[in-house]
């Protein structure tokens, strides 16, 4: 179960042995049956990202069958570098606290969740977020 409280098996991403599309499925179907719903989903947005084909596929057809997309920046990315891509969404920049909490009431509202108490809550956001910055580093 993540932070927030969303449960594994509402969670679907590509990139995650086990969260994403099982051996022998086809991988276009699956994303399509999987994005048609009431679903947000989450782009995570870095230089490679931008490399990979699947990647912008799997955003081109989240961004047409999605009600809900929200872009998260990994830097060096900017949001003028997605202004052709997805240009009217609101997002967030990996290391924006204030908009991660956003992000978390949002997933609360959508998946009816208790929220989490600010004090747990901003703790581990903190320690998460203080984690990805050691990563991004230079």
């Amino acid at each position: 179960m993540s932070l927030i409280g969303v449960q594994d098996s509402s969670i679907f991403c590509t990139s995650l042995d086990g969260y994403g599309i099982p051996l022998g499925d086809n991988w276009l179907e699956t994303l399509k049956s999987e994005i048609s719903g009431e679903v947000i989903v989450l782009f995570v947005l870095s230089e490679n990202y931008f490399q990979s084909n699947v990647s912008l596929c799997e955003m081109g057809a989240s961004w047409v069958l999605s009600k809900k997309h929200v872009p998260i920046l990994i830097p060096p990315v900017q949001f003028n570098d997605i202004a052709g891509v997805i240009p009217l969404t609101q997002g967030l920049k990996i290391g924006d606290k204030h908009k991660w909490t956003q992000l978390k009431t949002q997933l609360e509202t959508l998946f009816n969740l208790s929220p989490k108490a600010p004090q747990i809550w901003e703790t581990r956001r903190d320690e998460i977020l203080e984690r990805i910055e050691t990563l991004l580093v230079p």
